[in-house]
């Protein structure tokens, strides 16, 4: 590797994980460039499907993208993942995720009017087996789509390469998800897609749409926040009762006032119901109950599901198993 090269990908990594490094540990990082990084005593890496590829356009918003990325526009809902496993973390610690997120070429999102057969088009991650994230993302707000991710982006609905033409924008994320570390210290972080509109057969091609995920950094510490700062005080507390045969008890801390989502999701990323969208609430703990019913009343089937918490400060997640 040239002095050249070498520079521009200590900067890249300096200018992204800057935050993490300084605060907490990088227990992983990966630019998909070559340049793989393992804390000590950390063992593993990623599986599954996605291939390495140029990030075409996307290089226009270095240092978040640079040179190649893992990309994936495998069919399926879900779509199969790829899997970043890791081992020798803390035990049972908080484990921080952060990666450039690119949304390539016909996301639908959550409705698209023109074509309703083409949605919803979820993006997820999951970590040990919670469900982490799980966001609708579209490239076409011009036609009337929408999308359930409210945060900031990087670039929105811009040819950045990859299929050209009329309908073919893409857009471009960094996002931080939140997990933890099993108490043998091991993480599994599965990135896919899902929704009824994923690849749905009247789409013009495999590639139709994909993601790509790129400068993957893993922090995990016991006081780890998604930037890796001192720990906000943002829980949302254990289930009960766990499993659980009808009416599920949840609580939460918030440490500042603001926007509350709750919500709970099936084992496909699919939301099945709301109990809080945006409800503004001052700092202190709160009590919510599941009755095990979806947004329109009607018994959810027995299975896994996921209770997702989301404020300013980040997001918590935790898994029910619902018995009947």
């Amino acid at each position: 590797m040239s002095a050249i090269t070498a520079c521009r990908v200590a900067l890249a990594l300096l200018l992204l994980f800057a935050p993490t490094v300084a605060r907490a540990d990088v227990f992983y990082a990966n630019d998909f460039d070559g340049h793989e990084h393992f804390g000590p005593g950390i063992l593993g890496g990623f599986s599954g499907v996605g291939a390495v590829e140029p990030v075409q356009g996307y290089a226009t918003l270095a240092p978040a993208f640079w040179g190649s990325f893992l990309r994936s526009y495998d069919p399926g809902n879900p779509a199969p993942a790829a899997v970043l496993t890791l081992t020798g973390l803390p035990a049972s610690s908080p484990a921080v995720v952060r990666f450039s997120l690119a949304i390539i070429d016909s996301w639908d999102g959550t409705s698209f009017p023109p074509d309703v057969t083409q949605d919803p088009d979820f993006f997820n991650v999951r970590m040990n087996g919670v469900l982490a994230f799980s966001e609708t993302f579209t490239n076409f707000s011009y036609l009337g789509a929408t999308q359930s991710y409210a945060g900031p982006a990087l670039a929105l609905e811009q040819p950045l390469g990859f299929e050209t033409g009329q309908y073919r924008y893409d857009s471009a994320y960094e996002l931080i998800v939140v997990g933890t570390a099993d108490g043998n210290g091991d993480l599994v972080v599965e990135f896919f897609a899902s929704g009824d509109g994923w690849h749905a057969p009247s789409t013009a091609g495999p590639e139709e749409e994909s993601w790509a995920i790129d400068n993957v950094a893993v922090a995990a510490s016991t006081t780890a926040t998604p930037d890796g700062s001192p720990s906000t005080g943002l829980a949302l507390l254990p289930l009960r009762p766990s499993p659980s045969h009808g009416v599920t008890h949840l609580a939460y801390e918030i440490p500042t006032d603001g926007a509350v989502h709750l919500q709970v999701f099936d084992s496909l990323g699919r939301r099945v119901r709301t109990l809080l969208e945006g409800e503004r609430q001052p700092a202190g703990t709160y009590r919510r109950e599941w009755d095990g019913r979806n947004d329109v009343g009607t018994l959810v089937p027995a299975g896994v599901y996921h209770v997702r918490l989301v404020t300013r400060e980040g997001t918590r997640a935790r898994k029910i198993i619902l018995l009947r």
